[in-house]
C-alpha cells in the first residue's frame, strides 16, 4: 500500500506540472465523452461480497462469492509490485487539467488558444500558421505523408500502436502583452502535435528522453565574463529546432488532426522521420545535431584559427579556443533551440555567420534582448537583468472576499489561484528577485491546504514584487586580476515549517515551528570591497531554504548556513574558471585563480573557526563534523591567500598570521538577512542596486608590505 501511495503521488504531481506539449490522446469532444474502462477496485470486491451476504444459502451466490475472494487475493498480491495493477492493463483513460478558477482558466488560454474559441477575423491567422508549420515539417525531412495505399498497406502490416493521433495547438503569443495593451495585434503561432505519450515503445526500449538546457549559474556567470573581457553579446533563435534533429526513424505514424492538413487527403498517415513536437526523444535527437555539429565548428578570423570545446562542467556551454595559445575568446550557450553568443565584435559575426550556415538561424540581437523569460540590457560596463514585463502581465493578487475569517480555509477556486499566483512568483525569485525568495519559500510549504491567513501572505508577496518590479539582477564590470567571491550566509532559528513533503507529527511538535531558515547569497566582487576603499561588485546567486536537520540552537542554524554558503561559491568558481580557462580546477587548487570570503554575523561562529587548537567540541555530536570540514576549507583557502601576499614559501608567523577567510559583521551589514525571514527590501534594494560595496573591515598596514589585514571591528 506504501508503494501504491507513492505512485498515485508521482502520477498526481506529473498531472499538475504537466508540460505544455503533452497533449491527451484526441482532443476531439466525441472521444472526452466515451466511458473509461476501470477495473473493480478491491473496495468494490467487498462491497460486492458485503452485498451476496444477503443470500448465504444460494449455491450461485456461494460461487460467486468464493470467486470473488480468490480474484481480491490475487489483486493484493500483485499490488506488492512496485506499480500497482491497475496501472499495468493498457487503458483508455483522459487525464486533462482543467482550470476551474476565472483566472486560472485566463492563464489556460495564455499557454493554448481553443479553435472555437479563436475570434472570427482572426482565424485566417491560424490557418496560415497552420501552413507555415506543415511547410516547415516537410521543408527539414522530419515527415512523410504516405499515399492512401502506402497507409492501408501501413495498417495490415504493423500493430495498431504503431499510429498515434496529433492535433494542432493554437497560441497568441502576445496573448500577456494585449491584456496590459489591447492594441497590441495577435501573434498566432500553431504547432502540430503527436500524442508522444502514447509511444509504444515507452517504458519497453531504452531511450534517451533529457532535455539539455544551460543553467542560470552559467548564464550570469558567462555574463559576467564577457563584460570583464569585453565581449559582444547576441542572441539568435533556431527555427523549428525539434525538426532539424537527427534521423532517428523507429517506424512511427500518425494520422492527421481533426481538420487535416492542407494539401492532404483524409485518411493519409505521416511517418516520422525525425524528432517532431510531442515525441519524447525530440529534445535529445535535436541536442545531439546541435552539440555535434557545432564541436566540428572552426572559425578563421584575422589570421587565427578558433575551435571549440564543450565545456567540462556544463556541457550545454561551448567555448571557442584560440589554437595559438589555447586562450578562451567566445562562449557559446544553448538552450533547446536558444542562443546566446559572446565574443569579440569581428569574431562574433564570423561565429553566427558559421552558425546560419549549419542551422536555420533567425536574425541576432544584440544590446537589448529577451532570452529564456528574461530582458537583457547589455552595455559596456554592465548587464541589467530583470522580468518586469512578466511582473506587470502576469502577477495578481488571489481573490479574496472581504470579513471572512483568517482561520477559515481556502475555497477549491482560491486554492487553484494560490498555486498559480506561487508559482509565478517562483519563476521570477529564481531568476531575479532575491527579495521575495523568502515569502515564497513559505508560501509554497501552505499552497496544498491555504487557510484564508496563507492566501494573505502571499498578497503581500504580491504587493512586492509589484512595487519593485523594475529592480533586478545586474551584473558591473571587474577586473579579472581583482576578482574574488564574497559569499554571505544567515540562519533564523525556529521560524519556519519543514518542507511540504515531509511527515510531522502535530500532535508533539503542536503549533511551534521546528525549522530554521537558511540563507545564503554569493557576490562576485572587487578585492577593493574587502576595506575602506570599496569597489563593485555583482549578484550571481541566492538560496533561501529550511533546515534539513532540526537546530538546537542558532549557532547550529548559522553553521549550516555557512556550510551552505561556501558550498555554493566553491561550485560558481569552479565554474567561472572552466569558462575563463577551459579547465577543470578542484575546489582545493580553485584558490590560486580567485580567492574566496564568507561574511557572517554569528560571533560565537567565527570565535570557533578563528580559535587556535582544537577548540570544545559543540554540544551536537553532528555539528562537530560540520565545523571541522568548514575549518578544512577556510584553511585552504587560507593558505592560497598567504601565499599571494607573502610568497610561495609557506612560513606563518605571529607578525604573518593564517586567518581563515571567515568575517564577522553586524546584523545591519548583513546582506542575506533579507533571504531567512521577511523584510521591507526598500534598503536592501538601495544598497545592491548601488553597485559599490565596502565592508567595516579593520585594516592594519604591515611593516614589510603596504597589505591588508582584514580583522573585524
Amino acid at each position: 500500500m506504501l508503494r501504491i501511495k507513492a505512485s498515485i503521488a508521482e502520477l498526481r504531481k506529473v498531472v499538475e506540472n504537466a508540460d505544455d506539449d503533452i497533449i491527451d490522446q484526441d482532443y476531439e469532444e466525441e472521444d472526452q465523452k466515451e466511458e473509461m474502462e476501470w477495473e473493480p477496485g478491491d473496495g468494490e470486491i467487498e462491497q460486492e461480497l458485503a452485498m451476496e451476504e444477503d443470500h448465504p444459502n444460494d449455491p450461485v451466490a456461494q460461487a460467486q462469492r468464493r470467486e470473488r475472494e480468490i480474484e481480491a487475493h490475487v489483486r493484493r498480491r500483485q499490488a506488492l509490485d512496485d506499480l500497482p495493477i491497475s496501472l499495468k492493463k493498457p487503458r483508455k483513460v483522459f487525464m486533462m487539467k482543467h482550470a476551474i478558477s476565472e483566472k486560472g482558466k485566463e492563464k489556460q488560454l495564455e499557454k493554448e488558444i481553443p479553435w472555437q474559441l479563436i475570434p472570427p477575423d482572426e482565424r485566417q491567422l491560424y490557418r496560415e500558421a497552420e501552413q507555415k508549420q506543415w511547410d516547415e515539417h516537410l521543408q527539414f525531412g522530419a515527415v512523410k505523408p504516405l499515399s492512401l495505399a502506402e497507409s492501408e498497406e501501413v495498417f495490415q502490416r504493423i500493430k495498431p500502436d504503431r499510429v498515434l493521433n496529433s492535433r494542432f495547438i493554437y497560441r497568441d503569443k502576445n496573448y500577456a502583452k494585449r491584456k496590459v495593451d489591447s492594441s497590441v495585434p495577435p501573434r498566432a503561432k500553431a504547432r502540430l502535435c503527436i500524442a508522444g505519450q502514447n509511444d509504444p515503445d515507452l517504458g519497453k526500449v531504452d531511450m534517451a528522453t533529457d532535455a539539455p538546457t544551460t543553467s542560470k549559474h552559467s548564464i550570469i556567470l558567462a555574463l559576467q565574463l564577457a563584460l570583464n573581457r569585453g565581449w559582444k553579446v547576441s542572441v539568435g533563435d533556431i527555427r523549428a529546432a525539434f525538426l532539424n534533429g537527427i534521423p532517428a526513424p523507429r517506424e512511427l505514424y500518425f494520422r492527421q488532426p481533426k481538420r487535416g492538413i492542407p494539401g492532404l487527403q483524409p485518411g493519409q498517415l505521416i511517418e516520422v522521420l525525425k524528432g517532431v513536437f510531442g515525441l519524447s526523444t525530440s529534445p535529445k535527437l535535436w541536442w545531439m545535431k546541435l552539440s555535434g555539429d557545432v564541436r566540428k565548428m572552426k572559425v578563421d578570423h584575422e589570421g587565427d584559427t578558433y575551435h571549440v570545446v564543450q565545456n567540462v562542467i556544463d556541457p550545454c556551454v561551448f567555448q571557442f579556443v584560440k589554437e595559438a595559445d589555447k586562450s578562451v575568446c567566445g562562449l557559446l550557450l544553448t538552450h533547446v533551440d536558444d542562443l546566446m553568443l559572446m565574443a569579440p565584435n569581428g569574431l562574433a559575426k564570423h561565429i553566427q555567420s558559421e552558425l546560419k550556415r549549419l542551422f536555420p538561424a533567425d536574425e541576432w540581437e544584440e544590446d537589448t534582448f529577451e532570452y529564456v523569460g528574461c530582458e537583457y540590457k547589455c552595455s559596456a560596463e554592465e548587464v541589467v537583468i530583470s522580468q518586469h514585463g512578466y511582473a506587470k502581465s502576469r502577477v495578481e493578487k488571489v481573490t479574496i472576499e472581504q470579513g471572512v475569517s483568517e482561520e477559515q480555509e481556502a475555497s477549491i477556486e482560491q486554492i487553484e489561484e494560490n498555486r498559480a499566483v506561487i508559482g509565478c512568483l517562483s519563476w521570477l525569485a529564481k531568476q531575479t528577485r532575491p527579495d521575495i525568495q523568502f515569502q515564497v519559500c513559505q508560501a509554497q510549504k501552505k499552497q496544498r491546504t491555504p487557510s484564508i491567513a496563507d492566501l494573505k501572505q502571499t498578497n503581500k508577496a504580491v504587493t512586492d514584487t509589484i512595487q519593485f518590479q523594475h529592480c533586478g539582477v545586474t551584473l558591473r564590470k571587474i577586473p579579472e586580476e581583482r576578482l574574488c567571491f564574497l559569499a554571505y550566509h544567515d540562519a533564523a532559528w525556529a521560524n519556519t515549517q519543514p518542507d511540504a513533503g515531509e511527515e510531522q507529527d502535530f500532535d508533539w511538535i503542536g503549533d511551534h515551528q521546528v525549522a530554521s531558515q537558511l540563507g545564503s547569497l554569493v557576490l562576485l566582487a572587487d578585492i577593493t570591497c574587502l576595506g575602506n576603499e570599496g569597489g563593485r561588485f555583482s549578484l550571481v546567486d541566492w538560496k533561501s531554504k529550511a533546515a534539513h536537520r532540526v537546530c538546537r540552537s542558532t549557532f547550529a542554524g548559522e553553521t549550516m548556513a555557512c556550510s551552505e554558503g561556501l558550498e555554493g561559491a566553491l561550485f560558481l568558481r569552479g565554474l567561472y574558471i572552466s569558462f575563463a580557462t577551459g579547465a577543470r580546477v578542484p575546489d582545493h587548487q580553485g584558490g590560486q585563480f580567485f580567492p574566496l570570503h564568507l561574511v557572517t554575523d554569528c560571533r560565537s561562529l567565527y570565535d570557533h573557526i578563528h580559535r587556535e587548537g582544537v577548540p570544545r567540541a559543540p554540544a551536537e555530536k553532528r555539528l562537530a563534523i560540520d565545523l571541522a570540514g568548514l575549518r578544512q576549507a577556510l584553511m585552504i583557502e587560507a593558505e592560497h591567500q598567504w601565499r599571494q601576499e607573502h610568497g610561495e614559501e609557506f612560513k606563518p608567523t605571529p607578525e604573518r598570521p593564517l586567518r581563515p577567510p571567515l568575517h564577522w559583521l553586524p546584523t545591519h551589514e548583513q546582506l542575506a538577512d533579507i533571504l531567512t525571514k521577511r523584510l521591507k527590501p526598500t534598503e536592501w534594494w538601495g544598497r545592491i542596486n548601488s553597485g559599490w560595496l565596502s565592508l567595516p573591515l579593520k585594516t592594519m598596514p604591515r611593516q614589510d608590505k603596504n597589505q591588508q589585514d582584514f580583522r573585524p571591528v
